[in-house]
């Protein structure tokens, strides 16, 4: 969330109103495994997505894609 806050401050603070740490509610929902680029099946991924609640509102997941090593592939959060 920081990093999200100091890159793209203006959107932040539309979706995250009042901006405090405390009103934050994380946990994961779902962690699965994703083979993606049919047929060839080499963009594969462990997915990890988790539902971000802000002052018990759904703002957005925060997803995650591992490589098969747990080294992060990417990361982005999409807004509801």
């Amino acid at each position: 969330m920081n990093n999200y806050r100091e890159e793209d401050r203006e959107e932040f603070d539309e979706i995250f109103p009042n901006y405090s740490p405390d009103l934050f509610e994380v946990s994961i929902r779902t962690v699965s495994i994703t083979f993606g680029n049919y047929p060839d099946l080499n963009y594969n991924h462990i997915v990890v997505d988790i539902p971000i609640k802000y002052s018990g509102k759904q703002r957005g997941v925060y997803k995650i894609l591992f490589k098969f090593n747990g080294e992060v592939e990417d990361d982005f959060f999409i807004i509801q």
